[in-house]
């Protein structure tokens, strides 16, 4: 059923279940020489850092993770759709083999360390402070530098090909 011109996974693929039937889905939908713009962390350097991870990890130890939300005084909250699993990253060569039915016509990398800074300070302030606090502009400061195969993120458009 082909509808869409376009079709925007932004910071979507690395939550999903199955990210194979997930850009299936996408080929199907998109109209002929429609595009698929995606972007997702890339396997960099400071990969590590990311915040979203270290959840995941601590519920695989569920005594832990019910011990630390009981200090602070609160009920163990409900995994969200998406962060079932771990936190996936994405060379580019693994995105070239999901996106083997398109053409890739533009790839960006993007970012180094200071959003893994930002997002880990944030979540500091998160669990000590119970506090909210944002750190837009240090998450955002090396963002527009290509650091190669070690950035933090990339973004590919993609062309269905429909050879």
């Amino acid at each position: 059923k082909e509808e869409f011109d376009i079709i925007v996974m932004s910071d979507v693929l690395e939550h999903v279940d199955d990210e194979k039937m997930a850009i299936e889905e996408a080929y199907r939908v998109l109209k002929k020489k429609g595009k698929l713009i995606i972007t997702c962390p890339n396997k960099g350097l400071f990969g590590f850092l990311d915040v979203d991870n270290y959840s995941w990890h601590i519920r695989q130890f569920s005594l832990l993770y019910k011990f630390i939300h009981k200090l602070k005084g609160r009920d163990v909250p409900k995994v969200r759709e998406g962060y079932r699993n771990k936190h996936k990253h994405y060379s580019l060569s693994e995105l070239k083999e999901l996106l083997s039915k398109f053409i890739i016509l533009k790839y960006k990398r993007n970012g180094l360390m200071f959003n893994y800074i930002g997002n880990n300070i944030e979540l500091f302030f998160r669990w000590v402070f119970n506090k909210n606090i944002n750190f837009k502009r240090l998450k955002y400061f090396d963002y527009n530098f290509n650091f190669g195969k070690f950035s933090s993120s990339i973004i590919i458009i993609a062309q269905k090909n429909n050879n």
